[in-house]
C-alpha cells in the first residue's frame, strides 16, 4: 500500500485497501461454483468463476475469476487504459501495485493504433506489453457517438 502512495495513487491505494479489508470478514471461507460457462474447446474455455464468500444479509459474493492470463479477485478496481495504456503508469508499476485486471476500449484501439498495428504486435497482451488479465467493451456507444458511418455501403459499413 506505501507502495501506491508513493506512486502518487492514493484513490487506487484506498480502493485496494477497501476491498482487501471487506475480503478479509469473509476469509476462510470458499465455495466454488459448479456451473460451467461454456464448453471445453469454445471461446470461454479457461475461464471460471469460483465463489469465496456470500453474505447471508445482502448475498454480495467476493470471489475469484480464473482466467487464462491470471486470477482476478472481485469485487475489483479495474483503471482505465483508453488505448491501452494506464496514463501515468507502467505496466510494471501497475502490477506492482496489484492491479489484476485493467480495461480498454475497443473504438479507441480500432480509431488508433488499428487492428492491423495491434495484430501484428501480437495481440493486445503483446502490444502494451500486459501478462496479466484485460478487459474491453464492444465499442458500440463510441461507434454511434463518436463515429461517422459511410450509410451508403449498407451492411458493410465502415468506421471512418
Amino acid at each position: 500500500m506505501a507502495r501506491l502512495l508513493r506512486l502518487g495513487l492514493p484513490v487506487v491505494a484506498a480502493s485496494l485497501a477497501m476491498l482487501r479489508s471487506a475480503r478479509a470478514v469473509g476469509s476462510g471461507v470458499r465455495f466454488t461454483s459448479t456451473a460451467s460457462t461454456s464448453p471445453a474447446g469454445t471461446a470461454g474455455a479457461g475461464f471460471r468463476f469460483e465463489v469465496v464468500h456470500e453474505s447471508s444479509k445482502s448475498r454480495a459474493r467476493a470471489g475469484q475469476l480464473h482466467t487464462p492470463h491470471g486470477v482476478i479477485e472481485t469485487p475489483a478496481f479495474v483503471p482505465v487504459g483508453t488505448n491501452g495504456a494506464l496514463k501515468g503508469v507502467t505496466q510494471a508499476q501497475a502490477d506492482a501495485c496489484g492491479v489484476q485486471l485493467m480495461f480498454a476500449n475497443t473504438y479507441h484501439l480500432l480509431v488508433h493504433p488499428g487492428p492491423d498495428t495491434v495484430r501484428a504486435a501480437g495481440g493486445l497482451h503483446s502490444f502494451i506489453g500486459r501478462r496479466r488479465p484485460i478487459i474491453t467493451d464492444s465499442g458500440g456507444f463510441q461507434l454511434f457517438s463518436l463515429g461517422q458511418i459511410d450509410r451508403d455501403l449498407g451492411e458493410q459499413s465502415e468506421l471512418k
